[in-house]
């Protein structure tokens, strides 16, 4: 895994862009956009690579009407 672009990722840029992908996978460049999405990762990946992005975080966008918390 590259470190470099997880630690450069700000979720918060995202913002309201975010819902248009509820219950989707994203991929996220470097640049806190996303570059590509689908219902399955591979689509998402696939989508990004096209765009000539090949260094991506894929992230499941989950519904968004409930909440949840990790445990610790």
């Amino acid at each position: 895994m590259n470190t470099q672009i997880t630690d450069s990722i700000d979720l918060g840029k995202l913002g309201n862009q975010i819902k248009q992908y509820e219950r989707e996978w994203i991929a996220i460049s470097s640049k806190s956009t996303v570059v590509g999405h689908g219902k399955t990762y591979r689509q998402a990946l696939d989508a990004a690579k096209d765009q000539g992005h090949s260094d991506v975080v894929l992230f499941k966008v989950p519904p968004l009407d409930y909440s949840f918390a990790p445990m610790m």
